[in-house]
């Protein structure tokens, strides 16, 4: 394309479609192409340029300065001077902000949050996320209860690490939101806080807590309405001690009460009670499992609990972030051990969908696995942690299923073998395909 032709065109588009191109950008990169010229400087000042506004404080940071931001000591000023900037776009369009994401680190960012607090009064998804040094400043909560209580419209809410260690204080979510909020997200925030504004969020279809969060009466009130999703999460902030929140004849009533009520635990502790029965009780309506832990599962005690959960599993993933936790030795023993309770698991699990694990595992029992369960929309295997054997001799099956194991357990018909059991092309992964793509799907909350 011609450059002055070029020039010219984004010279002259009018402020809407200029509007709708600064809508897309990040903040740094809207307050950039504001400065274009006089257009664009009246066009970032249209309230559909606002309606998102994601103020990410880390990567706010790399995109001013580069991966070695954190050593500049340009830093705060260069911060502060988009602080600045930010806040007359929030006094002049902050009505206008719809959605609003924040991840706050340093207490200079608190000001523009005093500027949202004063002038936003009608978002409707709200995400929030800070750093123990914003939590020690008390002008903080205030402003979090004030800005939830002149936001009657929120409808999602996600906080994460918010937690002033307030015992039995209320929550700043309350019956003024129980017309709209249909999500909440409470993880690892308001741990000591009473819960029981919650009772009022009668619409409530989705709700992530933490495992010592879990409230029988708070459960069932909720299941008997609309709650229909249940998240359980325990990442690297979780406190570690768990006691029992809920016994089985509890989550057999929560069940009762909401029938349709569906649970998906997100486990990223190493702690033993993820797989245990003081944690995954026989009633409990357990969806999805998604472990993502440094130490390799214990199947023999995992797996007959996940049998308990026949009608409803649906997706179970075993991932851990650290790479080196894949390296580990494993014998035709110790494989032939691991992979007859994954075989198990499958055969018990008629729903189950998407599967990954991360044990070394034969291609006989891959093979296995795909022809007991030929409906499996996602099958994650790591290419390196096949092994090209069949170590399924000794289970009990019909001759059939046996000949088709053994004529292609091999590297050169493994694959085609797979895809015509499942349906559709499949292959085992290399690392960084498989890591990428559980990550992009099942690493909501880790």
């Amino acid at each position: 394309m011609n450059t002055k032709f070029s020039e010219n065109f984004w010279n002259t588009l009018p402020e809407l479609a200029i509007a709708k191109i600064l809508s897309h950008l990040s903040l740094l990169d809207r307050l950039n192409a504001s400065k274009v010229n006089k257009t664009w400087h009246a066009a970032s000042f249209r309230g559909e340029v606002w309606h998102q506004f994601s103020f990410l404080e880390d990567s706010l940071n790399f995109e001013l300065l580069g991966a070695d931001y954190t050593a500049n000591i340009c830093n705060g000023k260069r911060l502060n001077g988009v602080l600045h900037e930010l806040t007359v776009y929030i006094q002049n369009c902050g009505r206008h902000i719809k959605e609003m994401e924040l991840n706050l680190k340093h207490r200079g960012s608190l000001r523009l949050f005093d500027q949202l607090v004063s002038v936003c009064h009608g978002v409707i998804c709200f995400t929030l996320r800070v750093d123990s040094d914003i939590l020690a400043v008390d002008s903080f909560k205030l402003n979090l209860y004030k800005f939830c209580q002149g936001n009657v419209q929120l409808e999602v809410v996600s906080v994460e690490e918010v937690d002033f260690k307030t015992r039995n204080e209320q929550l700043p979510l309350s019956l003024i939101h129980s017309n709209r909020l249909t999500q909440l997200r409470m993880v690892n925030s308001f741990c000591s806080n009473s819960l029981s504004n919650l009772m009022y969020l009668v619409n409530l279809k989705e709700l992530a807590l933490c495992p010592n969060s879990l409230n029988f009466s708070l459960l069932c009130h909720l299941a008997s309405k609309s709650l229909r999703v249940l998240h359980i999460v325990a990442n690297s902030k979780t406190k570690e001690f768990y006691q029992e929140a809920l016994n089985d004849s509890q989550w057999r009533e929560i069940c009762r009460q909401g029938p349709n009520l569906r649970v998906h635990c997100h486990l990223g502790v190493n702690h033993e009670w993820t797989e245990k029965d003081i944690f995954l009780k026989p009633n409990m309506p357990v969806q999805s499992l998604i472990f993502c832990k440094i130490l390799l599962l214990n199947y023999p005690h995992l797996t007959p609990l996940l049998c308990n959960y026949h009608n409803t599993l649906e997706t179970f993933i075993d991932y851990s972030m650290d790479l080196g936790s894949y390296s580990i030795y494993s014998t035709e023993e110790e494989i032939q051990a691991k992979e007859r309770f994954i075989i198990q698991l499958v055969q018990h699990s008629p729903q189950l969908r998407t599967l990954a694990v991360k044990e070394v595992i034969s291609s006989g029992a891959s093979l296995l696995i795909a022809y007991t369960n030929r409906h499996l929309d996602e099958l994650f295997l790591l290419e390196e942690r096949i092994v090209y054997a069949n170590y399924i001799d000794d289970f009990e099956l019909s001759e059939e299923v046996q000949s088709f194991v053994r004529s292609n357990c091999n590297q050169k018909r493994f694959s085609s073998a797979m895809s015509d059991l499942l349906g559709r092309e499949w292959h085992p992964m290399t690392r960084p395909e498989y890591i990428e793509t559980i990550l992009k799907k099942y690493s909501l909350f880790f």
